[in-house]
C-alpha cells in the first residue's frame, strides 16, 4: 500500500506519532509555563525560536488548546493552558488515533472479502465441445487464427451474430496464434488448434468478466474531460474507480432534482462520486455524506445522503449500470465507512 492509494489512512497512522508537540512546539510551551503571560517576541527571546517562526508555532498551540491568546493595553500576549488539561487532551487524542487506525485497517483488509475470488485452472478441452455462442466476445491474434478454430466446429457451436468478434492483427511468433473468449461468468484463453484438443486457461469470475466488458465496449477514462484526466494523472485526485451509467436520477431534498438519462461516465475517488456529461461534473457527491448503499437487481443501485452531524436524509441517487454492480456497491461501502470513522 502507497501513500498514493490510500493518503487519508497513511495520514492517519502518521497522525499516532504526532499527537504530542513538535519541538518547536514543546520549547515555546516550555517558555510560556515558565513565563506566564507573555507577548510573541518575548516567547521568541526565551524559547530560541526565530522571531520569523514564532507566530505560526504559536498558532498551532493554540489549535492544539495548548495556550490561549489574550489582549492586553492593545497588545497581543499567549499565556500556557494547565500542563494537565493539555497532556490530558493529547492522550485522548492519542487513543483515539490508535483505535481508528486499527478500525480504518481492518476494514480495508475486509475488502478483499467483498470480491468472489477467481477459480483459475489449466485444462484440456476438446475442440468439439468449444461452444463459441457461450460467450459474448471472440478475440483472436489474427484472422487466420479465427478461421482455424471456427473450421474445426461444427455448424452448431460456430459463431453467430451474438458474439462479437476482434481480430487484433498482431504478428506472433506463435503461428498458431492466440484466442481469447470472454463469457458472463468465464474467461477463455488458449492457442488456435492444430488438432482434435487444446490446452486452455480458464478463468471463472464474474466480476473479472464485467471489467473485460467494460474495456471492450467503452473508453471510460477518455470520456472524461481533459482537466479530470490531468487531476488524475498529476495525483491530485485519487481515482479508485472509473465507470459507465446508463441513467441516473439524483434528488436533493427539498432544493433540486438532477438526472440523465443518456449514458454518463462516473468516477469515483477517494473523496467524491462525480459524475460527467462532456465537461460538466454534476453532482459531486462526498463519500462522507453516504448513508446506505442498496443494489437493486443486476445493475442498479440506490444510495442515500445525509447530513453526517445531523444524521437526516439529505439526498437520494439512483444509478443504471453498465455491468454488474458488485464492485462499486462494496467500493463505496467501504470508502464511506472508513470517512465516517
Amino acid at each position: 500500500m502507497s501513500k498514493t492509494a490510500y493518503p487519508e489512512l497513511i495520514d492517519k497512522l502518521m497522525s499516532i506519532s504526532s499527537a504530542g508537540f513538535t519541538s518547536l512546539q514543546a520549547a515555546a510551551y516550555i517558555a510560556l509555563i515558565q513565563l506566564g503571560e507573555e507577548t510573541g517576541s518575548a516567547v521568541a527571546n526565551a524559547s530560541g525560536i526565530n522571531r520569523s517562526k514564532i507566530y505560526d508555532v504559536l498558532n498551532q498551540l493554540e489549535e492544539m488548546r495548548a495556550i490561549k491568546k489574550v489582549s492586553r493595553e492593545k497588545k497581543i500576549k499567549y499565556i500556557a493552558v494547565d500542563p494537565d488539561i493539555v497532556f490530558s487532551g493529547i492522550l485522548e487524542l492519542f487513543k483515539d488515533g490508535i483505535t481508528k487506525s486499527i478500525d480504518a485497517l481492518k476494514n480495508l483488509q475486509d475488502i478483499n472479502e467483498f470480491i468472489e475470488p477467481a477459480i483459475t485452472t489449466l485444462t484440456t478441452l476438446t475442440v468439439e465441445s468449444i461452444n463459441t455462442n457461450e460467450y459474448k466476445y471472440l478475440i483472436t491474434s489474427n484472422e487466420e487464427t479465427r478461421l482455424r478454430l471456427t473450421d474445426k466446429l461444427n455448424k452448431t457451436n460456430k459463431p453467430t451474430e451474438n458474439v462479437k468478434i476482434l481480430n487484433l492483427n498482431i504478428n506472433s511468433r506463435d503461428s498458431r496464434g492466440v484466442i481469447l473468449m470472454i463469457g458472463v461468468n468465464e474467461l477463455l484463453l488458449f492457442g488456435a488448434p492444430t488438432g482434435q484438443t487444446v490446452e486452455a486457461l480458464k478463468i471463472e469470475n464474474y466480476e473479472i468478466s464485467e471489467f473485460f466488458y467494460g474495456l471492450m465496449e467503452n473508453k471510460w477514462q477518455s470520456d472524461l474531460p481533459d482537466t479530470i484526466n490531468n487531476e488524475i494523472t498529476s495525483g491530485s485526485r485519487k481515482a479508485i474507480f472509473i465507470g459507465k451509467a446508463i441513467s441516473m436520477h439524483y434528488n436533493m431534498i427539498g432544493k433540486e432534482r438532477y438526472e440523465y438519462n443518456r449514458p454518463v461516465t462516473f468516477l469515483l475517488t477517494t473523496e467524491h462520486l462525480s459524475f460527467f456529461y462532456y465537461d460538466e461534473e454534476f453532482p459531486r457527491l462526498p463519500l462522507i455524506s453516504i448513508k446506505s448503499v442498496t443494489q437493486k437487481g443486476e445493475d442498479e443501485l440506490f444510495i442515500t445522503f445525509h447530513n453526517p452531524r445531523q444524521g437526516n436524509v439529505i439526498g437520494e441517487l439512483w444509478i443504471k449500470m453498465v455491468g454488474n454492480t458488485l464492485i462499486l456497491k462494496n467500493l463505496l461501502e467501504a470508502m464511506a465507512g472508513y470517512k465516517n470513522q
